[in-house]
């Protein structure tokens, strides 16, 4: 199972670009509405020194990270909840993605953060308003045999209704609430993260931007984070390869805000990172937070669920300052947990199983 940000937000906003300087990708790019129409999809890998360590003590040969699907959808446009913009299309790219990044425009003559992410955020909710509105009546019916769960699945959505007229979003309510609406795929209880398209000239320190600074006031509001970026020049950067380094240095760019902006999307999925390591390869997995080792073999390999009789665990650390699993294994740093074992951030996993 692959998990997958959509990059979201007004036409022109920069997200065919933001996407550009991620995945390295060439998406169209132009000055005029809905130069995106079909989505663009890319897979980026998460930076991990961690695993940087882990192969470095295991003397793996190779070094494979974890990675998440970015997904350029379309421009919004006011009115897109009802279809204005090809809105339903491009809604409905928005309901099957993991997380969301919110672009917001920053830059160029007279931006207006603020209302450009309200906008925006309004569809977002109105879309999902119209979609609990449909599921009413068929959970006022199931509510009347008495039913409580039937009773507790309409009180939800209810709850989800209110909340949505009051301008709130559904990610805001209870984890109790949510989990009784799952089933109406609502693209406002997706995580988000707000991303400031800022001016080049504020590259090397984008959260200086003013239009940063107005969209970081309006995302605390809503208990969400901003990171900025100068797309444009990130999107430059990538295309240069090496060469791209230097200019980043020169700008004052130590780690490029496009890797700040993947990191912290995949927090935001509430993934964690296990590692498994060999001769051949060390490498990153994506579990979300709680999984068990049953789960972590399974993403590994089926056979290795199927098979499952044990794993060896060491955290990432303590095998690097143990110098290598000869001698984590002697000092007793490797502990031997059965399927229910709950995967730790940073874990190096040794899968035992039956073929």
């Amino acid at each position: 199972m692959s998990f997958s940000l959509g990059i979201v937000g007004l036409p022109n906003a920069g997200k065919s670009t933001l996407f550009n300087a991620v995945v390295g990708g060439n998406a169209l790019t132009a000055p005029y509405p809905f130069t995106t129409i079909n989505r663009n999809l890319g897979t980026v890998a998460v930076p991990d020194k961690r695993l940087d360590s882990v192969r470095e003590i295991t003397g793996s040969a190779a070094v494979t990270y974890a990675s998440v699907e970015l997904v350029d959808i379309a421009g919004l446009v006011k009115g897109a909840s009802k279809g204005e913009g090809l809105g339903n299309q491009f809604l409905g790219h928005i309901r099957e993605v993991d997380g969301i990044l919110h672009v917001v425009r920053a830059y160029g003559d007279d931006p207006d953060p603020r209302g450009d992410a309200e906008i925006v955020d309004l569809e977002l909710a109105l879309a999902d308003l119209a979609v609990v509105e449909r599921q009413l009546e068929s959970r006022r019916s199931a509510a009347k045999s008495g039913n409580k769960e039937a009773i507790a699945r309409l009180e939800a959505a209810e709850t989800v209704r209110e909340h949505l007229l009051r301008n709130g979003h559904a990610r805001e309510l209870s984890p109790e609430t949510l989990a009784l609406v799952r089933d109406l795929f609502l693209i406002t209880a997706k995580p988000m993260l707000y991303v400031a398209n800022v001016d080049e000239k504020y590259a090397g320190d984008p959260a200086s931007s003013p239009g940063a600074r107005e969209l970081q006031a309006y995302a605390e509001g809503r208990g969400l984070t901003v990171i900025g970026v100068c797309a444009k020049f990130e999107e430059e950067l990538m295309a240069l390869g090496e060469e791209g380094d230097l200019f980043a240095q020169d700008a004052g760019i130590s780690v490029p805000a496009s890797q700040l902006i993947i990191v912290n999307g995949y927090k935001m999925l509430n993934l964690i990172s296990f590692f498994t390591a060999n001769k051949n390869e060390a490498r990153s997995w994506s579990l979300r937070a709680g999984s068990t080792a049953i789960e972590a073999a399974e993403k590994v390999h089926t056979q290795m669920a199927r098979g499952f009789i044990k794993a060896e665990v060491v955290p990432w650390d303590a095998l690097v300052k143990a110098g290598g699993i000869p001698r984590a294994r002697e000092l007793g740093l490797l502990r031997v947990e059965g399927r229910d074992y709950v995967v730790k951030d940073g874990d190096v996993l040794y899968f035992r199983f039956s073929p």
